[in-house]
């Protein structure tokens, strides 16, 4: 096995500021939000579109939330 295959310690880690966000769901459509980037780029979060009930009787498989990312850079 290679030096590129084996696991590697990831040393150092820098994090940004933490994202929470909660909301009430309060009808049948496609709720949406945005978040713009913040000064010095910690905001990780772009878009969140989330779906509770819905008018159909589909017991949820609908259900859930999907997010967009801001633009990420990783550096190894």
């Amino acid at each position: 096995m290679g030096s590129a295959d084996r696991p590697s310690h990831v040393s150092h880690s820098l994090y940004g500021a933490e994202f929470q966000f909660n909301y009430t769901d309060t009808g049948h459509s496609l709720d949406a939000w945005a978040f713009p980037q913040v000064p010095g780029n910690t905001r990780v979060v772009q878009n969140l579109t989330c779906v509770g009930d819905t008018s159909g009787d589909e017991a949820g498989t609908r259900t859930g939330c999907q997010a967009i990312l801001h633009d990420l850079t990783i550096t190894f």
